[in-house]
């Protein structure tokens, strides 16, 4: 299986932006390449809100049969996976995300993105993190630039500090309000992670291509 995991410290970091220009970038170099959001906490109409984002910036138009292949698991509360799914009577299986993870990979390259933390849990016994070891590919850890960012960060690539981790993307999605911890936070991070900051994104900044293709050159 080729793909890549974009996980974030926390909910609301910027994984689906980062996700969707990936997936872009790779299909504008013709580059056969699939989103998957296993799971999705806050669906709309049987609908996953952070990956309609994804296809619509990628101009990807799936079946329903393949868009039920990229988010097996779809639950109205926006809450944690492990409540949402119980408020619906229903349970999460890693191993029915990973079957659906190696039909997909068949069709070409994946871009993974998760739900929250790596911590949170998606049933009563296992973790974000659990699935990560299920699928193990290259990791994109996307990352605040403000204030706690570095506690957070560092917890992080602590617990993937056996995984592949090709790097992270620090991404702004608001303003800071102090301009010297948000210059200081990431040569911080730089230097306690040990891990390349593969872009460093103030608020409102975009992904350019250029970056997109050094990005994307890691995950060869």
């Amino acid at each position: 299986m080729k793909g890549v995991w974009i996980v974030g410290t926390d909910t609301e970091v910027g994984k689906t932006y980062i996700t969707a220009q990936i997936v872009r970038h790779l299909r504008s170099k013709k580059k056969p390449t699939y989103p998957m959001k296993p799971i999705q906490s806050g669906s709309i109409n049987n609908r996953s809100p952070d990956l309609d984002t994804v296809l619509q910036i990628a101009n990807i138009n799936p079946t329903p049969d393949l868009y039920q292949m990229m988010c097996p698991y779809m639950f109205q509360k926006a809450a944690s996976p492990h409540l949402a799914a119980r408020l619906e009577n229903r349970t999460i299986s890693i191993d029915h995300i990973v079957a659906h993870a190696h039909t997909l990979s068949k069709r070409g390259f994946l871009c993974i993105e998760g739900c929250g933390g790596l911590l949170v849990p998606i049933n009563q016994h296992e973790t974000m993190f659990d699935l990560l070891q299920a699928l193990p590919l290259p990791i994109i850890v996307v990352v605040r630039g403000g204030l706690g960012t570095i506690n957070h960060t560092l917890l992080t690539l602590n617990l993937l500090k056996n995984n592949p981790v090709a790097g992270i993307i620090i991404n702004d999605t608001y303003k800071p309000t102090d301009v010297k911890i948000r210059q200081d936070n990431p040569k911080i991070i730089a230097s306690f992670g040990k891990i390349p900051i593969l872009a460093d994104l103030n608020f409102g900044e975009e992904l350019d291509e250029f970056t997109l293709e050094n990005i994307v050159s890691t995950l060869a």
